[in-house]
């Protein structure tokens, strides 16, 4: 490809995620990064790994990216919830861009952290294909 398409990506995940109702009910943002004093409960769009993926006719690139739901709770309800949406939205997900560059996932991975009382983190992993 003849950019690096983390942005877009991120970009897609983010208008995904922003875009379902029963999602956006359960929490108050979805950030890059979250802001200091942001209000749980809230999704961040994290880290991602990219590499080349071509074949003969085509160029892509494959993206591993980390969503991570937020939660305020002690327990964790709250946060798998929330997680239960984002793997809904992103499990499968197929999005066409304007130029023709297909965007589409699949879901890798989820792990949960209590990061200190009251802060659940459930880090869910996305594998994303980009080909043009």
């Amino acid at each position: 490809m003849e950019k690096d398409m983390s942005f877009t990506v991120q970009g897609v995940i983010y208008t995904v995620l922003t875009g379902d109702g029963a999602l956006m009910a359960k929490i108050n943002e979805v950030y890059d990064v979250a802001l200091e004093g942001a209000v749980l409960p809230y999704i961040t769009i994290g880290q991602d790994v990219a590499r080349a993926w071509n074949t003969k006719s085509k160029d892509g690139q494959v993206f591993d990216v980390s969503v991570h739901s937020f939660s305020g709770q002690e327990n964790l309800a709250e946060a798998k919830g929330i997680a239960e949406e984002v793997y809904r939205l992103l499990k499968n997900m197929s999005f066409l861009l304007g130029d023709g560059t297909l965007v589409r996932s699949t879901y890798l991975q989820t792990a949960t952290t209590v990061v200190r009382r009251q802060v659940v983190d459930v880090e869910q992993t996305f594998r994303v294909y980009v080909q043009k």
